[in-house]
């Protein structure tokens, strides 16, 4: 993985900008990463349950 040191017109390096996008979605990221974890449980897949947690991050993405 490589990273960068660049810096946006504020001067915010691009790690601090995903930890500032972090930080304003932490409900929306909490409810993916449990939706995440139902859906990869061992057992018979549940294609709804795999379409809502797509659709949700789908949604987080756009924002």
């Amino acid at each position: 993985m490589r990273t960068t040191q660049r810096s946006d017109a504020s001067g915010a390096s691009a790690v601090e900008r995903i930890v500032e996008w972090e930080r304003g979605r932490q409900e929306q990221l909490g409810r993916i990463k449990d939706t995440f974890v139902e859906v990869t449980k061992p057992g018979q897949v549940d294609l709804a349950s795999i379409s809502v947690a797509l659709k949700l991050l789908r949604t987080l993405a756009r924002r």
